[in-house]
């Protein structure tokens, strides 16, 4: 142990020579200077433990501390470096790729900062693992390495935590930012370049301090814990992006997630967990984009990136962890969503919203894009899909769960002609095609809707707009089953339905009930709207051969035909 005090010494400048000489029986050293001069510079093989199994352990008092290139050095494997500082640390010479400090356990306690990012000063270390706490400023670390470095730093005040390394793989095993960024940026390295394991930053009060974790030329990234509360998660993958260990109930938390990768976003059997407010992703080059959401979020735009779009399969799913509040757990898509050979399929615990002018694209032919409402539902009787966006792909289908789902499509909602598939499933369900907002959907399309086995109360509401006509022809033998072909101009679009009770019709220049062939009975009455009960509304309803058919809802209809006559029977 060696103590110098040269608080009192007026010169400029001191230099001083330590040797150490290693006896085989005292492999620690504890070296203490107190000087108040301004910089303690350690020169090249200013400290060095010639056997490589060295713990030395210096604390320095009223003086920034400098490391030049070789300063320190006491063995990359079981070597044990520590310095305490009262002011800063920092690289003596601009980051080059040589080590400032060789270790292979190095402890950093730097009272205002480790590193520096002015003048390229970040600390060059080649260690196995790193600790560095206490510190009240940044902490900047260049890893100069091959073996693959683990690092765990906590800050305690303002200041921002940047971690490099082009040439070994980083493990941010626990990094926490009191008030600061954090970003980890790997380039060159094959396999995974990246694990985060816990990586806690953002101030929810404080703007702009986000986590950003990048690869380039090559290298995935894996997470298991990362945290930016209030503020954003960037990571930028050349490779892909994991889930870590398959552990984490969350893997990402920040009001905004950027997922962006070349080979994939999670995988459909570990997706990325995610809590957050708004989520962008990508892949470009292979793979999907798998994502679990613990509450509602929005696709939308994230530090430049904008929806999500993948290669393969797009499964985004928001899950109900608990009934309350209910009809929370939406998640809504406010940019485009595309997959360039696969599959999409998005699924909510309450509801499902397309926002206007939004696409969605499955390019390939035979794929499908899902819409799946009341997911897991909890709350009992809150789910939906509103699709006020377009929807590119030769099959759509729109599910229900246990509860009470409306499907909802208006303006442009299908851009090229495509089957659409309804399924209601239980509870009271309800399909709306509104056309006064524009075409919901391109020309010879063709609805099926099944209301489900649930009775009573799936339901099915057209709006026109005021050009439109249309024409029911119910079934003669099945109750609760037809069809409904909409005609504007150009434009048809044929509704087969089943299972399904009353039918709201409204602002239809022309509305035709078609009744089949045999015994008909028919029975119009004053009522009101089955969506609405403050509307008023004429209501056809009746049978033919005994077995009854929907009872529809009128109103704001230029003009209701009977049509008995097209099929031959006996009217009442």
């Amino acid at each position: 142990n060696l103590t110098i005090n040269d608080v009192d010494n007026a010169a400029a400048t001191t230099t001083y020579a330590v040797v150490l000489v290693d006896n085989g029986s005292a492999p620690n050293d504890e070296i203490s200077i107190s000087d108040n001069g301004t910089v303690l510079d350690i020169d090249a093989n200013g400290v060095v433990g010639v056997d490589n199994n060295r713990t030395i352990n210096i604390t320095v008092t009223g003086l920034n501390v400098a490391i030049d290139d070789s300063g320190v050095n006491v063995g990359s494997t079981t070597g044990v470096f520590g310095l305490s500082a009262s002011g800063t640390i920092t690289s003596g010479d601009t980051a080059n790729n040589i080590a400032n400090i060789t270790a292979g356990t190095l402890n950093i306690t730097a009272a205002t900062g480790a590193g520096s990012n002015t003048g390229n000063r970040a600390i060059d270390v080649d260690i196995t693992t790193a600790s560095v706490t206490g510190v009240s400023g940044g902490v900047y670390l260049d890893a100069v390495g091959i073996g693959g470095s683990s690092y765990t730093i906590a800050t305690t005040a303002a200041g921002d935590i940047t971690l490099t390394s082009a040439s070994e793989a980083l493990t941010l095993t626990n990094v926490t930012s009191n008030a600061g960024n954090i970003s980890a940026s790997v380039s060159g390295q094959a396999g995974t370049a990246i694990t985060a394991t816990s990586v806690v930053g953002g101030d929810s009060s404080v703007d702009s301090e986000h986590v950003t974790l990048t690869t380039t030329t090559s290298g995935n990234i894996t997470l298991a814990n990362v945290t930016a509360t209030g503020d954003e998660v960037r990571v930028i993958s050349a490779g892909n992006i994991t889930d870590a260990d398959g552990t984490a109930t969350t893997l990402v938390t920040a009001s905004g997630i950027k997922l962006d990768s070349a080979s994939g976003v999670g995988a459909s059997d570990r997706p990325i967990t995610t809590n957050g407010t708004t989520l962008a992703a990508r892949s470009t080059s292979s793979g999907g984009v798998f994502f679990t959401e613990s509450d509602g979020i929005s696709v939308g735009t994230v530090n430049g990136l904008s929806g999500i779009s993948a290669v393969g399969d797009v499964i985004g799913t928001v899950t109900e962890i608990s009934d309350s509040p209910a009809g929370v757990n939406d998640l809504t898509v406010a940019n485009n969503i595309t997959s360039s050979t696969a599959d999409i399929l998005l699924q909510a615990g309450d509801d499902i919203i397309i926002n206007t002018g939004v696409i969605l694209t499955a390019t390939t032919a035979t794929k499908t894009i899902t819409l799946s409402s009341g997911f897991g539902d909890l709350d009992d009787g809150i789910g939906s899909v509103t699709n006020n966006g377009t929807l590119t792909t030769s099959t759509q289908i729109a599910t229900g769960n246990a509860s009470n789902d409306t499907f909802t499509y208006n303006g442009a909602s299908i851009s090229t002609p495509a089957t659409v598939t309804v399924a209601g499933n239980a509870g009271d369900d309800r399909l709306v095609i509104d056309y006064s907002l524009g075409l919901p959907f391109a020309t010879n399309a063709i609805v099926t809707f099944d209301g489900g086995g649930h009775t009573g109360g799936d339901s099915m509401k057209l709006v026109g707009d005021g050009v439109a006509t249309a024409v029911y022809t119910p079934s003669a033998t099945v109750s609760g089953t037809g069809s409904v072909v909409i005609t504007d101009g150009s434009n048809v679009l044929t509704v087969n339905f089943s299972n399904i009770e009353p039918i709201d019709v409204t602002a239809f220049a022309s509305y035709t009930i078609t009744l089949p062939a045999g015994t008909r009975v028919v029975n119009v009455t004053n009522g009101t709207a089955d969506s609405n009960p403050l509307q008023a509304a004429m209501v056809v309803s009746g049978t033919t051969n005994g077995i009854g058919f929907e009872s529809y809802h009128a109103w704001n209809n230029d003009l209701l035909t009977i049509d008995t006559a097209t099929n031959a029977g006996n009217d009442t």
